[in-house]
């Protein structure tokens, strides 16, 4: 079974909820209704789904002396509980560290094979105080999200004397993509449009999804590129991209396009009018406004009325308002129930958007500003689906 797109996020404030247990340097409510295992070094808790091989593992190891030095504690730590005990191979991808009231948190991921499954091992790695404290998730299915999440939501650092530190928190990156295959740049190149029988679909783009070892596939995947590789997309699209000094080339089977630099986020190939651009990353980015597929869809009241329309609201606090951007019969919204208009939360990862709904459904969709520009500052229009949406 491969994992298919796996989001497990960890959000930097923590609050408390219910009644919470205590272990080593950490307070936190355990995942409800998962398997528990308990020993004096450490607590599992075991998320599983009956009928299938499906699973998630969160072990709380118990704190103990340490370096002062975070990367240190780290390293160790991974080579101990998941080299070592997992037999993983593979270097961890590690997220920018985080300091939060003298506490140092690293955290990273690597992939590995589990009984033929695409399996993800997690490390969170917390210093201070001379002590540290590590968290492990083992997990090779998407379907404990939720469960993860709450989880992670409930968690809050405690000092190594037990008493809760005043406004301290688990200084864990804002929300970390684990997924199953490894993250890419992505190229945009604009061009035009020969079946556009509009002027704001007169250009079209095309990307490009190129990986740190120099392969390239020339798409975006509508549901974007967390499942993205060359396993999961078995195809001959797939080509190399190479550098040398200015020059580029994408060469496959199917095409040979030599580029040439111009800055390090456009490229350009000689005698085309329409430069490639280097997207900008939008990992963990919150947005405030609602957009449509609908060119000037704001000049019209009928799109800002109550009822099913081809519009989403996107919020600061990490919540959206979907009024049936995927519905195809606005006479009949719910015909397509996968499909159907909600509410929620949702995340913006390795190019991709998740779209957490209240009902249960999770939607994966592609997702980029435009060109070069940063979404996070210009963002009047957005590529969701690899479609155009325009903002209000």
């Amino acid at each position: 079974m491969k994992i298919v797109n796996l989001i497990i996020l960890l959000v930097t404030t923590f609050t408390a909820v219910g009644q919470k247990q205590t272990f080593g340097l950490i307070r936190y409510n355990p995942p409800a209704g998962w398997a528990v295992e308990k020993s004096e070094s450490m607590i599992k808790y075991i998320g599983s789904i009956a009928g299938s091989q499906d699973y998630c593992h969160w072990i709380i190891y118990k704190n103990i002396s340490a370096s002062a030095d975070a990367r240190t504690n780290f390293d160790a730590a991974w080579r101990e509980l998941i080299a070592k005990a997992l037999g993983v191979t593979n270097a961890p991808q590690l997220q920018p560290a985080v300091t939060d009231q003298g506490w140092e948190t690293i955290s990273g991921f690597a992939t590995f094979m589990d009984n033929g499954s695409n399996t993800v091992a997690l490390l969170i790695t917390m210093s201070g105080e001379n002590q540290m404290q590590n968290l492990v998730m083992i997990t090779n299915s998407q379907k404990f999200g939720t469960d993860t999440q709450l989880f992670s939501e409930s968690i809050e650092m405690v000092g190594a004397a037990g008493a809760i530190q005043a406004n301290q928190t688990l200084p864990v990156k804002e929300e970390i993509p684990v997924v199953s295959g490894a993250k890419a740049e992505l190229w945009m190149n604009l061009q035009l449009n020969p079946t556009s029988l509009t002027a704001s679909s007169s250009i079209k783009p095309q990307f490009y999804s190129v990986y740190a070892n120099g392969d390239y596939y020339p798409h975006m995947p509508t549901e974007g590129l967390l499942n993205l590789s060359k396993s999961t997309y078995n195809n001959d699209s797939w080509g190399t991209f190479t550098t040398q000094g200015n020059n580029a080339s994408f060469t496959s089977k199917y095409e040979n396009l030599a580029l040439i630099k111009i800055s390090p986020t456009v490229m350009e190939k000689k005698g085309s009018t329409f430069k490639f651009y280097k997207c900008v990353p939008v990992d963990g980015l919150r947005l405030d406004g609602a957009w449509s597929y609908i060119p000037n869809w704001t000049k019209d009241p009928y799109y800002s009325q109550a009822g099913a329309r081809p519009v989403i609201h996107l919020k600061k606090d990490g919540t959206f308002d979907d009024r049936g951007i995927f519905v195809s019969n606005f006479n009949n919204p719910a015909q397509y129930p996968e499909n159907k208009p909600g509410t929620g939360t949702y995340s913006i990862h390795n190019f991709t958007l998740i779209l957490k709904y209240q009902d249960g459904r999770t939607i994966y969709k592609a997702f980029s500003g435009v060109a070069d520009k940063d979404p996070a500052t210009v963002n009047d229009a957005l590529y969701i689906g690899t479609n155009p949406f325009y903002k209000k």
